[in-house]
């Protein structure tokens, strides 16, 4: 039995293991056999199918029997819907993946948004010197069961006869929050009964150990989880634990703590952009569909080439000023108000010479911190962390010691510039430069200067950040800025809780509409930069953040307050659990919606927790 058979249908075949791992009713209905949701007097138009190449057509038929042979596919009697289908390329031993155009019934499913975990979550599990595994399912999509009232909604035109999926498509807009809530299950019950950290993208599964022989052992543990609800393919995971591993195209080392592009993505993207550039140079004819695919690459490679990000602006707007118009993909490039070629080549030659030489971050705790802000006599005053000694200096040849004098120059400019804003006119947070620096304040002159600061900054390992914000309460109001994801605690609840586990010292994460102390750090402020370890602290974050401030309150063995969903799923749980002190269950009710949101903690049956934590004890 081929690799493609056995993982046909595997999922939905083993629905008993998945309810004992904890799949709720919702999962296992869908693993039961998929029902997409269209209304049975819905019509659809049968489109045409485009022609493929002939290398295309001839790797299409051989994929074809292996589907029908795996029972993929079946002979459809009833279409109610016809799609086309268009091959992507892909890396590997397959040349291509099938998606299916299901465009005519897309429109139709209510597709909810979704956050899913990707190389930022990865990085947020990893500790120093971890060993770390990765493991990737066969056909994961495949693994799951369309319902056979739904089938028929799936079909296509192939040899004279119309054929549908019987298994979860490429190309169904619900396709990924579905396998992500069905692999959120199994990686759930690894965190909160193995007690292992992994993260799942997709069909991706990532984990880090730390301990070499810990580590092999656990990575068999995890293996053995998986193949009881699904289908791995051998070839592509990990045979024992390493400290560098490649993990959702990037390059992770645990030792060095450093993410950084493959060498072989490098060379091709450089060839690609090279190429892209020379064409443009000699006036032959680029479409924006061609150029779009190598500014996508560049945008997906920022997390570790993060200097780019000052250049990708004129990338962005490539990729977006086509929405919505399919024809205008295919035209010749040209200039529009938005975008212009002009600074497409800069930028583009730009990465072309610096795209090697910075490839690669650390992702642990910055080394030094250089901040600026302006105190009420409009003078620049200067904030210089090493390490954790903190001092202040006023603006003089000091400053000059630290930084080039390009650097410098852009200080007077901000100096002398016309703001109103009282605080942050510079800021760059873990080498990333906010763009009205670049463009919407300073316009394109600065960009000569950014680059040198950019350059001395990588050299030194300099951080940037605005300091603290005054913590005088007559400047609360313009200090807390609105949060567009804000839900707000009931005053009577906080003091409650400020009565019944500990007296609470300072706010760290205070926003405009759920603020409860007169001592604060607003949100919009870095307040990752600042030591937690002091004071006991308030946290009522939202909630993806709280996995980050979970490890920043342990690396530095702090105690605080913070304000948690009852997610026992989530891979910071048991590290909370772990060092609890006291705590004091909640419910909604507790709530109220923020003036900027549209988040209802009362919707479904939300459990939150308040939480005393102890980080320099462990249970």
């Amino acid at each position: 039995m081929s690799l493609l058979q056995r993982a046909v249908h595997f999922m939905s075949k083993n629905v008993a293991v998945w309810k004992r791992l904890g799949a709720n009713s919702t999962i296992i209905s869908w693993l039961s056999g998929l029902i997409i949701p269209i209304d049975q007097d819905q019509t659809f138009i049968f489109p045409k199918q485009p022609p493929l190449t002939k290398e295309q057509d001839t790797w299409f038929e051989k994929q074809f029997w292996k589907y029908i042979e795996a029972n993929a596919i079946e002979i459809c009697l009833s279409p109610r819907a016809v799609h086309c289908y268009f091959l992507v390329p892909k890396t590997g031993k397959s040349l291509w993946r099938i998606i299916a155009d299901l465009r005519p019934i897309n429109p139709f499913v209510l597709a909810s948004k979704f956050k899913m975990d990707g190389i930022s979550l990865i990085l947020s599990l990893i500790s120093q010197d971890d060993y770390m595994f990765v493991a990737d399912l066969s056909s994961g999509y495949f693994q799951v069961m369309i319902d056979e009232s739904s089938r028929n909604l799936l079909a296509f035109f192939y040899k004279g006869q119309y054929w549908r999926y019987t298994v979860l498509p490429f190309g169904y807009s619900c396709s990924p929050i579905i396998f992500t809530k069905i692999m959120c299950v199994l990686t759930g019950y690894i965190h909160r009964v193995l007690r292992i950290r992994v993260s799942a993208y997709i069909d991706d599964i990532f984990g880090c150990v730390s301990g070499k022989q810990n580590a092999l052992e656990s990575m068999q543990r995890v293996y053995n989880v998986v193949d009881s609800v699904a289908v791995r393919d051998p070839d592509k995971c990990s045979k024992v634990p390493m400290q560098e591993v490649q993990v959702l195209g990037f390059l992770v080392n645990s030792v060095s703590m450093t993410i950084s592009i493959p060498d072989n993505k490098v060379n091709s993207t450089l060839d690609l952009l090279k190429d892209v550039i020379r064409r443009i140079e000699t006036k032959v004819e680029v479409t924006s569909r061609e150029l779009s695919k190598v500014a996508g690459r560049i945008c997906a490679f920022s997390e570790a080439f993060m200097q780019a990000k000052i250049f990708l602006p004129s990338f962005y707007a490539l990729i977006h000023i086509k929405d919505g118009n399919k024809e205008a993909w295919d035209l010749p490039l040209q200039d529009t108000s938005e975008f212009k070629v002009s600074r497409f080549l800069e930028d583009a030659n730009w990465i072309v010479q610096n795209l090697v030489t910075f490839n690669g971050r650390f992702f642990g705790q910055p080394l030094r911190v250089f901040g600026i802000t302006i105190v009420a006599n409009n003078r620049l005053r200067f904030a210089f962390q090493v390490l954790d000694e903190f001092t202040i200096v006023d603006f003089n040849t000091e400053i000059c010691k630290v930084l080039e004098r390009e650097l410098v120059a852009i200080l007077l400019t901000l100096q002398t510039g016309k703001f109103d804003r009282k605080r942050i006119l510079l800021r760059v947070y873990m080498n990333i430069t906010v763009q009205a620096l670049l463009r919407n304040c300073f316009g394109d002159k600065s960009r000569t200067l950014v680059v040198a600061i950019w350059e001395e900054i990588y050299t030194r390992q300099i951080y940037m950040l605005t300091p603290v914000v005054s913590l005088d309460s007559e400047e609360f109001n313009p200090q807390c800025p609105a949060d567009g994801t804000d839900w707000v605690m009931k005053q009577e609840v906080f003091n409650h809780i400020n009565k019944v586990l500990s007296p609470i010292t300072m706010d760290f994460f205070a926003s405009k509409s759920n603020a409860k102390l007169s001592q604060f750090i607003t949100r919009l402020e870095d307040t990752f930069f600042y030591l937690w370890n002091h004071q006991l602290g308030y946290f009522c974050v939202p909630f993806g953040l709280l996995l980050r401030v979970i490890n920043k309150l342990q690396q530095e063995q702090a105690q605080a307050v913070i304000i948690v969903p009852v997610w026992v799923n989530q891979p910071w749980w048991n590290t909370l659990i772990d060092h609890e002190v006291d705590s004091m269950m909640l419910n909604g009710s507790d709530f109220v919606r923020g003036s900027t949101t549209n988040v209802e903690p009362q919707n479904g049956s939300w459990l939150i927790k308040a939480v005393l934590v102890d980080f320099q004890i462990k249970k």
